[in-house]
């Protein structure tokens, strides 16, 4: 008897749990909107890797400009956006 009092009461425990988060859900948690959907342009220079190379990263870097790619030591490529 006591086994079965035990599986009724877990039962009811489940029933009720799985009831009030349903409940909760509905009541509390409101319903999430996308936001539109936008495509980031880009405006892209490149330049030939020279002797002053930090100066003109620092003086890019400074306008905006972040470091896209570099083609091994003859050019840099950066970008920013539009």
């Amino acid at each position: 008897m006591k086994r079965f009092a035990l599986g009724i009461y877990l039962f009811v425990a489940f029933t009720a749990g799985c009831a009030s988060a349903v409940l909760a859900t509905n009541a509390v948690v409101p319903q999430a909107q996308a936001a539109p959907a936008t495509i980031q342009k880009w405006e892209y220079f490149c330049t030939a890797a020279g002797v002053r190379v930090t100066d003109v990263a620092n003086h890019l870097g400074a306008d905006g400009w972040e470091m896209a790619a570099a083609g091994g030591e003859a050019t840099w490529c950066f970008k920013r956006p539009k």
